[in-house]
């Protein structure tokens, strides 16, 4: 059973996903597909960015990321992980 703590927690990143668009970095051969998408906003194929190392993710994913991100019809609404 959640306490009252966890269920407001909950609650909260609900909303606040209702709100916002979670984009997730993986870096590294062993990142997760399915924890990246559990956080990343729908649709995936948009919001999740993989690179096999720092140099790949400087080099392929900086320009393209760079780009939604200042695209964004609502830049303060973004949230990026990595």
């Amino acid at each position: 059973m959640h306490s009252l703590s966890q269920i407001r927690l909950l609650l909260s990143l609900r909303c606040l996903r209702l709100l916002c668009t979670f984009y997730q970095i993986g870096v590294g051969n062993e990142v997760s597909l399915d924890e990246l998408m559990d956080v990343a906003s729908e649709p995936h194929e948009f919001n999740i960015y993989l690179a096999t190392n720092v140099s790949a993710l400087t080099l392929n994913i900086s320009d393209q990321l760079s780009n939604v991100l200042c695209n964004s019809k609502h830049p303060q609404q973004l949230a990026v992980t990595i």
